[in-house]
């Protein structure tokens, strides 16, 4: 069961935007990357830089970690939920018993919060492929102040969990816009039909980098032609929930 109180909530921060591919896939309130940020994921004659890039799914933003307590804390952004909260989280206390032992392995209490992308429920993707209902895509040190590179988030999760992780779409070098536009096109893992979008990330402990096990700098991209679900709207649709595939 989630837990009720933690003193210590680190909110996941807001992912930039690389750029604006047009259409419905910034909104008002998105952050853009500065473009002199932007051309850090890209390539030149002088210097070659490693993106990995994942898919971005469409779901709820969920934080778990363990209190000094020992208790099992379930963060979605800024609050805390449980089973109860909301009918997508519906699954979640089932989900949590499930994967108890293995998250008391991978977390330690008070320094890490495990970040990933809760399914249950369709917002504007109806996922009918999924891996499980929890897809991580992060993991935070609160000690170092550090997110780890994807390798490192991998090995922690393959060596203590069966939790799944979202789908790496390739590691590549990236030339502008143009090719990354283009990769908007992949077809998403999880249904039949283009990904949401993209995740960019640069980690320390790529070929060439300086080795250290950790995140560099992260970004996303979201097709043009997606229609982001605030809230408030998703919540008055019909709900319907997303396919585990077994």
């Amino acid at each position: 069961m989630a837990g009720a109180v933690e003193d210590s909530l680190f909110k996941f921060p807001r992912t930039r935007h690389l750029f604006d591919a047009g259409g419905s896939g910034v909104s008002r309130d998105d952050l853009l990357m500065d473009p002199s940020e932007e051309k850090r994921f890209y390539s030149t004659r002088q210097q070659q830089v490693l993106v990995a890039l994942e898919e971005k799914v469409d779901g709820a933003n969920l934080g778990i970690s363990i209190g000094h307590d020992m208790k099992v804390y379930v963060q979605n952004r800024s609050h805390y939920v449980n089973s109860k909260t909301h009918r997508q989280f519906s699954a979640l206390d089932g989900w949590l018993s499930e994967h108890s032992s293995s998250l008391y392995e991978l977390l330690q209490p008070g320094k890490h919060v495990l970040f990933g992308e809760w399914l249950y429920a369709k917002h504007s993707i109806h996922y009918k492929e999924l891996p499980g209902y929890f897809l991580a895509f992060d993991m935070y040190d609160k000690e170092t102040g550090q997110f780890y590179s994807r390798r490192e988030r991998n090995r922690l999760l393959e060596s203590t969990t069966n939790i799944p992780t979202v789908q790496l779409i390739k590691e590549t070098t990236l030339s502008g816009r143009d090719e990354v536009k283009k990769l908007l096109d992949t077809k998403s893992a999880f249904y039949d039909g283009p990904c949401e979008g993209l995740y960019l990330r640069i980690d320390h402990d790529m070929p060439g980098g300086p080795g250290q096990p950790y995140l560099s700098s992260r970004a996303k991209l979201v097709r043009p032609d997606f229609l982001q679900q605030i809230d408030e709207q998703w919540t008055r649709q019909q709900f319907t929930k997303n396919i585990v595939r077994f």
